[in-house]
């Protein structure tokens, strides 16, 4: 993936409209923009999470807004009433080894309750024509966690507070140790261990008898009943506006994975179905009608020049037989005009000046007559009729074929969306279980906001009362699987269960193996101090650091300074992306932080020229200096640099080009 570039509108501090030009060199990875704190450097970093992933992305100041207060919350303040705020990024990514175009552009208009278009568009390389794409947009939640899932982004897009956090602390935070088990890979046997335990639930109840079944479904139920009893009271115990936030987060996330598999489209689904059986009756009966115009005279329209000239002869043999009819008759007055005149006192040259005009109009028409060869012989019924097929009949069908057509072409494009929009949704057992994973998160929500009045005592006996009804409901389910003929598929699944556990700690092993390797060689390589760190380990659990000297002897973290703990931090990071094998794009806010000037010079040197093939950098002129730019400029790896220009009198933001001097611009040409 390649960032391309990057357009804010009446976004932040930006007003109006500003492009950045993100695509690097193949040898130049580096795009560097400069700013002061405050100036608009992290706007730039929430504009790409926000662009790519609307209202699950973990922008800076969002906090606990809901996402229309946020998206108003971004409006530039001198943004005119009901104009358009929009965020746009160009970014190239290789499908099936062929390079696409995406253009992903949101936008919100300026008003009290802000919404969200989401539009996206592809180019393909053999077009190079831009096309929109709808049913891409209605499932780009999910056709991202494809290119960029939201649970890693925070490995590629990242901020120097974040590798301060990570410095500090000895155990990762949530974050990133759900960042780093989706690149571990370790999701997997987890999501089919989930997969199992659905299977295993509906073998047990169709191989139960009906009254077995009934009371199974009762002990279900009645175990739900107490689980959610317990959560509640034992949750009431604490602080209930703290447990009231951590609860709404967890419905929106359950929201939003109901959203990203295609629940929400799995919802519609009759809807969608009834659409399209309705475009194909449509179709079939555009079809028809097509098929009636071609069996009536439209066939015509293929010899329509021939009809034409057909008329065009007709009516011109018409007019020479009304022509000749006209033609005796005249020469009958003609002749006795002549005589009439020798009877008269005429001057002789007068006289034959009269009979030479009448001679010459004679021989005129005689031409025109003869001009016409008669081979149709038309009667004018016949040629009425043929006027009227080709000035009314004939246009009024083609006329129809052609309104047929484009609806039938429009049906075509409503009947392939509404089949991707189908083929998105989510199977039936995928549906039941984020169904119901979202359904006990609004329980458990709305719970939890009801009263805080549940005692000790109260959690305690719940907490027997469901480990009761467990044990009860296990020991009915193996009575009732002990006397099914589909007890040897029960045991398998517990086999595999188990051999699912042993996959999954053999990979974490591997996994976490090739992850020391590689935070070992980084930090190593990114140390002043070479021979101080012989080996760094990752606990397979808490994703821990530990650091060992070159006598096996464990270095104690507190043993390092604090540029150390943040080049052990960048290393891990470092570490992360290298094994993720993730071809991506990397954007740093803060790179530099609190570290010296010999571990700034390894990072300027070993660090930014290779972290990706595309390396964006967001940076105070304290963090790279003259001396810093100085060196990536004499090392030729940056392609683009820009600086952010503040005017604290109108409190906007200008993007220029060059860092912090005169001559950057001059320097990158």
């Amino acid at each position: 993936m390649i960032f391309q570039s990057l357009t804010l509108q009446n976004f932040g501090p930006y007003a109006g409209r500003q492009t950045l030009n993100l695509t690097p060199d193949p040898d130049r990875p580096i795009i560097l923009i400069g700013g002061m704190n405050g100036g608009g450097k992290t706007t730039i970093m929430d504009a790409l999470r926000l662009v790519l992933y609307g209202q699950r992305a973990q922008c800076s100041n969002r906090g606990s807004l809901a996402y229309s207060d946020f998206l108003r919350q971004c409006i530039h303040h001198h943004t005119p009433p009901h104009a358009e705020v929009a965020i746009e990024l160009v970014f190239e990514h290789a499908l099936i080894g062929e390079p696409v175009h995406y253009r992903l552009r949101r936008a919100w208009e300026h008003h009290a309750t802000p919404k969200e278009t989401l539009s996206v568009f592809t180019t393909h390389l053999d077009t190079q024509t831009e096309i929109p794409d709808q049913a891409l947009a209605k499932i780009w939640d999910e056709r991202i966690e494809d290119l960029l899932p939201l649970g890693i982004s925070n490995l590629f897009l990242f901020d120097g507070e974040q590798i301060k956090e990570l410095a500090e602390q000895d155990t990762p935070p949530p974050d990133v140790i759900t960042a780093i088990q989706s690149l571990l890979g370790l999701e997997l046997p987890d999501r089919l261990g989930l997969d199992l335990k659905i299977l295993r639930d509906r073998k047990q109840k169709a191989i139960a008898q009906q009254e077995e079944q009934d009371q199974l479904q009762h002990l279900e139920t009645e175990i739900e009943q107490h689980q959610n009893a317990y959560q509640n009271a034992y949750q009431d115990l604490g602080n209930l506006q703290n447990q009231i936030d951590k609860a709404a987060n967890e419905l929106e996330l359950a929201t939003q994975m109901f959203n990203i598999r295609g629940g929400e489209i799995t919802a519609q689904r009759a809807q969608l179905e009834s659409q399209l059986h309705q475009l194909h009756h449509e179709a079939q009966h555009l079809q028809d009608r097509l098929r009636q115009l071609a069996a009536q005279t439209l066939p015509l329209g293929q010899i329509a020049p021939l009809l034409e000239r057909a008329r065009q002869q007709g009516h011109a043999e018409l007019n020479a037989a009304q022509i000749a009819i006209a033609h005796q008759h005249i020469n009958d007055h003609d002749r006795a005009l002549l005589s009439f005149a020798q009877t008269q006192p005429i001057p002789p040259d007068a006289l034959q000046r009269l009979s030479d005009f009448i001679t010459t109009a004679q021989t005129q028409r005689e031409g025109a007559i003869a001009q016409i060869q008669p081979y149709l012989n038309p009667n004018p019924q016949t040629l009425q009729r043929l006027d009227y097929l080709l000035t009314h009949h004939l246009p009024d069908a083609q006329n129809q074929v052609k309104t047929y057509c484009d609806r039938l072409e429009l049906i075509a494009l409503d009947i392939d969306t509404t089949q991707r929009q189908l083929a998105a949704a989510a199977t039936p057992e995928e549906y039941a279980q984020l169904g119901a994973t979202l359904s006990q998160a609004a329980a458990k929500h709305a719970t939890l906001t009801a009263t805080h009045h549940a005692q000790t005592q109260t959690v305690k006996h719940l907490r027997d009362t469901l480990n009761a009804s467990k044990a009860q409901l296990l020991s009915y389910s193996n009575a009732i699987v002990a006397r099914q003929n589909d007890q040897h598929i029960l045991k398998s699944i517990d086999r595999v269960q188990n051999t699912l556990i042993e996959f999954r700690d053999r990979l974490k092993l591997r996994k976490v193996d090739h992850l020391e390797s590689a935070v070992t060689e980084c930090f190593r390589y990114l140390l002043r101090k070479t021979d101080f760190i012989h080996r760094v380990t990752v606990d397979t659990e808490k994703f821990t650091l530990t650091l060992y000297d070159t006598t096996g002897q464990t270095i104690p973290k507190k043993r390092l300074s604090a540029g150390e703990k943040q080049i052990l931090a960048t290393a891990f990071l470092w570490g992360l992306a290298r094994v993720s094998g993730r071809h991506l794009p990397v954007a740093i806010d803060t790179p530099l932080g609190r570290l010296d000037s010999s571990h700034r010079h390894n990072l300027i040197e070993r660090y930014f020229p290779v972290a990706s093939h595309q390396v964006i950098l967001l940076s105070t002129d304290t963090e790279i200096g003259a001396i810093e730019v100085a060196q990536l400029r004499q090392n030729q790896t940056i392609t683009q640099e820009y600086r952010i220009d503040y005017d604290p009198t109108t409190r906007q933001s200008a993007i220029a080009p060059g860092y912090f001097d005169s001559t950057a611009a001059q320097d990158i040409q």
